[in-house]
């Protein structure tokens, strides 16, 4: 059935996690929960926006997001979404700059690393620990990268393609990095 509430098309601003039960999705943050054992949606509190370059991860108990941002505004904050209560709360502030980024979730932490803001390039990381509501600052990747896409491996955090400036001139990563905490 349709999402309830407002369609919207926003490209890359829509979110949609799997919690192993439900898919969690909305357009501009998280708005709705739809169960595919009952083909019914539920409405989700309101909590926070998110804009493209968001880092959205599923704990297995939480949503985390971080970072993200648009037009000349980044964000540096984040929350946590707690499905069995409806409920959100933020994240600590985290030792990075707002941006654009991408993160993968180890099975303990929430990595982000990389990204872009205005005129600049990141090559900093960090990650996110729920269960001490703690961030660390992780070691720089080797050189600055943005646009990547980051997993899991159950050992090391992959971060694959993505650039590093000028597209038009050869800018685009064709190999990766890994991280083994």
């Amino acid at each position: 059935p349709p999402m309830p509430g407002v369609a919207e098309n926003r490209e890359g601003w829509y979110l949609a996690v799997w919690t192993g039960r439900e898919l969690l999705a909305g357009g501009l943050g998280l708005h709705a929960a739809y169960n595919p054992a009952t083909n019914r949606w539920r409405p989700l509190s309101s909590g926070i926006g998110s804009a493209p370059g968001t880092v959205v991860v599923w704990t297995g108990r939480q949503i985390l997001i971080w970072g993200g941002g648009c037009c000349g505004e980044y964000s540096d904050a984040g929350a946590a979404y707690t499905s069995a209560t409806d409920s959100w709360a933020p994240l600590p502030q985290a030792p990075l700059a707002g941006r654009h980024t991408t993160g993968a979730w180890t099975g303990t932490e929430m990595v982000v690393v990389g990204g872009n803001a205005p005129g600049r390039i990141f090559r900093d990381a960090a990650a996110y620990n729920p269960a001490t509501r703690s961030w660390r600052r992780l070691p720089p990747m080797p050189e600055a990268r943005t646009g990547a896409t980051a997993t899991w491996t159950g050992t090391e955090v992959l971060v694959v393609g993505g650039g590093h400036g000028d597209v038009e001139h050869g800018g685009l990563y064709t190999d990766g990095v890994a991280y083994n905490p």
